[in-house]
C-alpha cells in the first residue's frame, strides 16, 4: 500500500541518471507536494462530504470467521482483542482447552482418571505450574492485563454456552491467568 502511494507520487523516468537527478532536483519537489496536497484535500473533503473517518474506526469488537475456520478479530482496544480472542479458541476448541488447562497444572489424573498420571508427574518434575505463575508475574502490568482479559473470555463463553462444555472438564472453571 506505502509503495503503491510513493509510485504515484514520485513518477518513473526513463531519463539517463544524470539527466533523472537534474530534473528530479527541480520537477519532483512540485510533483510530490501536488500530489500530497491532493490527497490531504480529499481525505478533508470527505469529513465536509458527511463520511466521518471515524466510520472507519472499529466501534466494537467483531470476530469473523472465514471459510476455513479461522477468526479474524477486529477489537476497539488490544484488551477487547484478547478478551475476544480467548471467546473464539472456546468456540472453536472449547473443550480440548480447558483439558489441556488441567493437564498444564498438572492435575488431569486428579480430573479425569489415571491415564493422566503420568504426564501429571512430568509436569509436577518439571515444575510448570510455578513457573507459569512466576512468568505471568514477571509481565508489565499492561500485558498481564491482556492475559486477564483472555481468561476472561474464556469464561465469559463458557457462562454463555453452558450446554457446549462437557461435563467432565467443567471442573476447569472458571479458568484463571
Amino acid at each position: 500500500m506505502f509503495r503503491a502511494f510513493l509510485q504515484w507520487c514520485v513518477p518513473r523516468s526513463r531519463l539517463p541518471l544524470h539527466k533523472f537527478l537534474h530534473w528530479s532536483r527541480q520537477y519532483l519537489p512540485r510533483v510530490f507536494k501536488a500530489r500530497v496536497f491532493l490527497l490531504l484535500a480529499l481525505i478533508s473533503s470527505l469529513s465536509f462530504a458527511g463520511i466521518s473517518t471515524q466510520a472507519l474506526q472499529p466501534r466494537a469488537t467483531e470476530i469473523l470467521w472465514d471459510t476455513y475456520g479461522i477468526p479474524h478479530i477486529y477489537g476497539k482496544d488490544t484488551s477487547s482483542a484478547f478478551q475476544a480472542f480467548g471467546w473464539a479458541q472456546m468456540q472453536s476448541h472449547g473443550n480440548l482447552l480447558l483439558r489441556l488447562y488441567g493437564q498444564a497444572r498438572g492435575r488431569a489424573a486428579q480430573y479425569w482418571g489415571e491415564k493422566y498420571l503420568e504426564s501429571d508427574r512430568w509436569v509436577q518434575l518439571m515444575g510448570i505450574p510455578e513457573r507459569a505463575n512466576s512468568w505471568y508475574e514477571a509481565q508489565n502490568p499492561a500485558f498481564r492485563s491482556y492475559l486477564d482479559a483472555f481468561a476472561a473470555g474464556i469464561n465469559a463463553y463458557a457462562q454463555a454456552h453452558p450446554d457446549l462444555i462437557d461435563d467432565e472438564v467443567e471442573v476447569m472453571l472458571p479458568v484463571k491467568p
